[in-house]
Order: structure tokens, then C-alpha cells, then sequence
């Protein structure tokens, strides 16, 4: 998985903050998406200090307005 990009939803926490670590510390480049923006900030801040390259955004997947900026940005 080493420089793939991974997009991640609900990866600020539980199971998808894992699969965060796991694929992050493959190697590949993250993008993780979180409802709440804090916690999101948080575990960017937390992957980042691992030496993981993630970004994180603020997202609702279940809002397909919240799904095509994602895919834009």
C-alpha cells in the first residue's frame, strides 16, 4: 500500500481511525473524513505526529453535497 491514497470515512475514530494507523504506517497518504471537527483535528494532529501524511476533512457522508466537495478538495 506504500504511496497509495486512502480515503477513509469516519477516521477520526473507532474502526476507522485504525484503519488509519494500519494503512498510514503502510506506508500510503490518507485522507480522513470525520463529522466532528475537533476530534478530526485531533487525530490528523495524532496520525501527523507518527509520521503519517493524512489530511483530514470535515464531512458527512451520508450528505452527497458533503461527498462531492470531498471529492473536489
Amino acid at each position: 500500500m506504500k504511496d497509495k491514497v486512502v480515503i477513509i470515512t469516519g477516521g477520526s475514530s473507532g474502526i476507522g481511525k485504525a484503519l488509519a494507523e494500519v494503512f498510514g504506517s503502510a506506508g500510503s497518504k490518507l485522507l480522513i473524513t470525520g463529522r466532528n471537527n475537533e476530534e478530526l483535528h485531533k487525530t490528523v494532529a495524532e496520525l501527523k505526529s507518527k509520521g503519517i501524511t493524512v489530511e483530514g476533512f470535515q464531512a458527512d457522508v451520508s450528505q452527497q453535497a458533503d461527498n462531492r466537495q470531498m471529492a473536489e478538495a
